[in-house]
């Protein structure tokens, strides 16, 4: 029986990356990290985007001549809006914590 650690233990050689390279996402792939770094961008891009521009259209929306809503409640409308987005994100924050991680 052998107990000298330098020849029951194996060494990996790890390449070490830069953090801020797209093969370090990628597993060591850089091609692969790289489009998971772009379709990142593109999904929170569209994301927000869609967030910002409905809110805008809504309240515009809410001020429409034929609902006969003042800007107060528009704005107050635009206030419900956010405040259920974030409550809808923080309710479901808590299940994503205990998701596995693949």
């Amino acid at each position: 029986m052998n107990t000298n650690p330098s020849k029951t233990e194996t060494h990996l050689d790890e390449v070490q990356y830069s953090q801020y390279s797209p093969a370090t996402y990628g597993h060591g792939y850089f091609g692969y990290g790289l489009s998971l770094s772009i379709i990142f961008i593109l999904y929170i891009f569209f994301v927000v985007g869609t967030d910002q521009i409905f809110i805008k259209f809504y309240f515009s929306y809410l001020k429409f001549d034929k609902f006969g809503i003042s800007t107060n409640g528009a704005s107050w409308g635009s206030i419900l809006f956010w405040l259920s987005f974030c409550v809808s994100i923080f309710i479901c924050s808590f299940p994503s914590l205990f998701c596995i991680n693949i």
